[in-house]
């Protein structure tokens, strides 16, 4: 399927990815009543528009005391 998704504001860098070597990771986390946090892992310099890149997004789960998911993405696009 299609998931398509646009920020109003910059993400935060965090740094080097501790899920995909040679990534950077953001923190793109909105704030939520269950203080989960979404850190999403990008190649450090994305490829032009109709480019593709895999990427991998961490979903901690109240901070992560309740445990994440790590679910990787295949074949993103950017336009």
């Amino acid at each position: 399927g299609t998931i398509e998704s646009a920020r109003l504001r910059p993400a935060a860098l965090i740094g080097p990815s501790t899920l995909h070597t040679g990534y950077l990771e953001w923190n793109v986390t909105k704030k939520n009543p269950n203080h989960d946090q979404y850190l999403l892992n990008l190649p450090p310099v994305l490829p032009g528009q109709g480019g593709y890149f895999d990427a991998d997004l961490q979903i901690n789960f109240n901070r992560g005391a309740n445990g994440n998911w790590q679910i990787p993405m295949f074949d993103c696009t950017v336009t």
